[in-house]
């Protein structure tokens, strides 16, 4: 039981650390506090969705279940700033 909560524990550090140096991240590469606001969700919600899917079909949280969190905390930051910066360095002049 006390280790189930430390993997709790790290697993919402990890959450908490990764989305706060995204969030440095992209305000520096991007300078565009709007693309960082609309990034910092993206990545909250896909988090938060795979953690609530994962409490609804009864996973007890464990030692894979809190490897698998922590991998999903970084394919999400990693794919949502490639996309932001891309976003903010592409060439065309219009959203279209």
């Amino acid at each position: 039981m006390a280790s189930e909560k430390e993997f709790v524990r790290g697993a919402v550090n990890g959450i908490i650390i990764s989305i706060s140096f995204a969030l440095v991240i992209l305000l520096i590469s991007t300078m565009n506090i709007v693309i960082t606001f609309f990034s910092i969700c993206s990545i909250g919600g896909i988090v938060i969705s795979v953690v609530a899917v994962m409490q609804m079909i009864g996973w007890r949280f464990g030692i894979a279940e809190s490897i698998a969190v922590v991998v999903l905390i970084g394919f999400s930051v990693d794919y949502v700033v490639h996309l932001a910066n891309h976003y903010v360095e592409s060439a065309f002049t219009d959203r279209r």
